[in-house]
């Protein structure tokens, strides 16, 4: 009797052992599940970010070309001046924008 009462004891003992065991790779698996959704999340809002900052730079050149093809770039004032005057030293007054002097 107390053989059969022992073997049935080991039995439930290996049982719940069992039943422990499952209950952990279970536990385990929904752990690591719950850490994947939470790195797909991540994964989203990095690629989202991403996406922002492309469209963001590709605004900024849209915007510096926009701006480039407006209005070309001064030139140094000093080459601005060599270019409206002609060698003996005379100025080009139509192309400086300013009134010819008067003859006098």
């Amino acid at each position: 009797r107390i053989a059969i009462a022992e073997e049935a004891r080991e039995r439930q003992l290996a049982a719940e052992r069992s039943r422990r065991q499952r209950l952990q790779e279970q536990l385990e698996r929904q752990r690591e599940a719950a850490a994947e959704e939470e790195r797909s999340k991540w994964n989203l809002v990095l690629e989202e970010e991403d996406e922002e900052v492309e469209e963001e730079e590709e605004e900024t050149v849209e915007t510096q070309e926009m701006e480039e093809k407006k209005a070309p770039a001064m030139p140094p004032l000093k080459s601005a001046v060599q270019s409206v005057r002609d060698p003996a030293g005379a100025w080009n007054w139509v192309l400086c924008g300013w009134p010819q002097p008067s003859q006098a």
